[in-house]
């Protein structure tokens, strides 16, 4: 038991495990993990019109429906005050004896990092961001910069868990409380346009479903005891991978 849990790493592990199969032993999962995998959204492209307030992506959007079960989904995994927390399970299940030098352990810690990691550069202007940086150097702008004695555009990083945060924090009720309307760092997501908003944030969902997925799938294989039940359309899953990969390799 960590010193500042209520919980056993074995409870913590179950209730990890629990609420995995609460979703992966419903008829949508296979449809939803499909829809939502990271690789269709670890990279999109975009362009801006100049007085439009809107980015126009140029790949197509995911299911709206999707994204928001995917959201519900996802949200105890990245919730601070979650016990099911991914580090903190993580932590909890190699303190159970889960390797972590495993290949698909160092994978899933990876994308948790990439997720929560402020490694999105925007310009600033005026208390808001209105630029979006690439890695090569590219920027889209929406709106001014503002730029250093240097000429360098001055920039701030965010990462893509607080526009997972901001998505599921900014509904009608949350928008009124009043931490919400003083909270200066919502306010300059908010500044962003709402489409660009909208896909990092689904990048966010995405990345946490993936490593969660494979953290599940390496506490079923290498922990005894937190065996998966037969409904688990996950593990039916990665059985029929599984067996088409041996397939291909004979």
């Amino acid at each position: 038991m960590s010193n500042d849990s209520l919980y056993t790493d074995s409870e913590r592990i179950e209730m990890f495990m629990d609420s995995f199969h609460a979703h992966s032993q419903q008829t949508f999962w296979p449809t939803i993990r499909d829809s939502m995998a990271v690789y269709r959204h670890s990279a999109f492209s975009l362009s801006h019109e100049e007085g439009e307030d809107e980015a126009t992506f140029n790949e197509p959007g995911p299911d709206h429906m999707h994204v928001a079960v995917i959201a519900a989904v996802t949200r105890k995994y990245f919730a601070e005050q979650d016990e099911v927390l991914f580090p903190t399970v993580l932590a909890s299940a190699e303190r159970l004896g889960l390797d972590s030098g495993l290949q698909h352990v160092i994978e899933a810690e990876s994308i948790w990092k990439q997720a929560t990691a402020s490694r999105l550069r925007f310009a600033i202007h005026d208390g808001g961001l209105t630029g979006l940086l690439a890695d090569h150097g590219d920027m889209l702008d929406w709106g001014q910069v503002d730029r250093g004695v240097d000429g360098q555009v001055v920039t701030t990083t965010v990462s893509l868990k607080e526009f997972g945060d901001e998505f599921l924090y900014n509904g009608f009720l949350h928008a009124r409380e009043p931490k919400h309307k003083r909270d200066k760092r919502r306010q300059f997501l908010r500044s962003i346009p709402q489409s660009i908003r909208f896909r990092l944030a689904v990048g966010c969902f995405s990345a946490v479903a993936y490593a969660t997925t494979i953290l599940h799938h390496q506490i079923n294989r290498h922990l005894a005891g937190f065996e998966c039940p037969e409904e688990c359309h996950e593990m039916a899953i990665m059985r029929k991978n599984e067996a088409a990969l041996e397939k291909s390799e004979s």
